[in-house]
């Protein structure tokens, strides 16, 4: 078998049959789908096990007391039989085409994992994510290109062999935000080949309840312990000096991106300083970092203005900017 569809689900009874209908409908049809009911408790579980009723051969669905995204995507892992894991969000979409396109570049190249592109749906709206720069080039090692560190985390944006979860033990953290960030970036040192494709396979839903929607501002900090975690674990295989100065790019790139999220609820949370000062106590120098360069002018910009506090400012320019997306 070619793929294993890892679905973690957990109180989407309005959204798992259109994501579904994207799975069971792929032009390649060499796949099991694993549904994982995390503790539901709007009747998404019973959905699931209709689901392994009407396709018994395709799909298997398993239940487990609540433990969060990341443990859900576990019991996927040590279930799954194909050669590749993907990971699909409950509430989001494939493309028709996503497996057969995955599966042409396997019979070419035989990466260890493959990268993809996506698409924004904004209730029926769906706009294109960005693009790699790294999209269509043949494949390469992280020690080849560095910079695929920077590249979105995200592990729906990415199939990789099983194979690299189970000989090195890979595993999503339970019950924390941004677990892709704690997992993903420690798949890439152990892969002898990974190839970006241009293809836009994945619909991202966005909706309230996300992280990205979430009140609970606090929990943004946990950007800090996952950056710490994943510097930490590069540490101790021996890889900071090689690839320190990415880390410290993705770092940075990350604090802006939380301290956005925060800044755009809160312009007085308190620990709106945290994030900046993370960088200086474990990256000193971060900002002088050559490759820093690889954020832009834009991101570089917000950045100063984090660093001196400037936080009414910087929230007019992120309304004013997501308003004019909007428009």
């Amino acid at each position: 078998m070619r793929f294993s569809i890892i679905v973690p689900v957990y109180n989407v009874k309005g959204y798992l049959p259109e994501c579904m209908n994207s799975l069971l409908n792929q032009a390649c049809q060499d796949f099991e789908i694993i549904l994982v009911d995390d503790g539901s408790a709007d009747g998404s579980g019973m959905l699931c096990d209709g689901y392994q009723t009407a396709y018994p051969e395709r799909v298997r669905a398993v239940h487990q007391p609540n433990g969060g995204l990341g443990a859900a995507r576990n019991t996927g892992i040590d279930l799954a039989r194909g050669d590749y894991l993907l990971f699909v969000d409950s509430d989001d979409l494939l493309e028709e085409s996503a497996l057969a396109c995955l599966s042409e570049h396997i019979d070419r190249t035989g990466a260890d994992m493959y990268t993809f592109g996506f698409s924004y749906l904004r209730g029926a709206a769906v706009t294109p994510g960005e693009g790699s720069p790294l999209e269509g080039e043949e494949p390469f090692t992280l020690g080849d290109k560095p910079e695929i560190l920077l590249q979105t985390p995200s592990a729906c944006l990415r199939i990789c062999r099983r194979e690299i979860f189970v000989n090195h033990g890979f595993r999503f953290p339970g019950r924390v935000w941004y677990e892709d960030l704690r997992t993903t970036p420690k798949l890439l040192p152990e892969c002898k080949s990974i190839e970006v494709l241009p293809q836009r396979l994945y619909r991202y839903r966005q909706r309230e309840g996300s992280i990205m929607h979430n009140p609970n501002l606090r929990r943004n900090l946990e950007i800090i312990e996952a950056m710490e975690d994943l510097r930490q674990y590069y540490e101790r295989q021996g890889l900071m000096g090689q690839y320190g100065g990415w880390l410290s790019v993705l770092a940075t790139e990350n604090m802006i991106l939380a301290s956005q999220r925060v800044l755009m609820s809160d312009t007085n949370a308190s620990f709106l300083p945290d994030f900046i000062g993370y960088l200086d106590r474990t990256f000193p120098g971060y900002d002088s970092n050559p490759l820093l360069e690889r954020l832009g002018s834009r991101k570089k910009t917000v950045l100063r203005l984090l660093q001196k506090r400037r936080y009414g400012l910087l929230r007019s320019i992120f309304l004013l900017r997501q308003w004019m997306r909007d428009r």
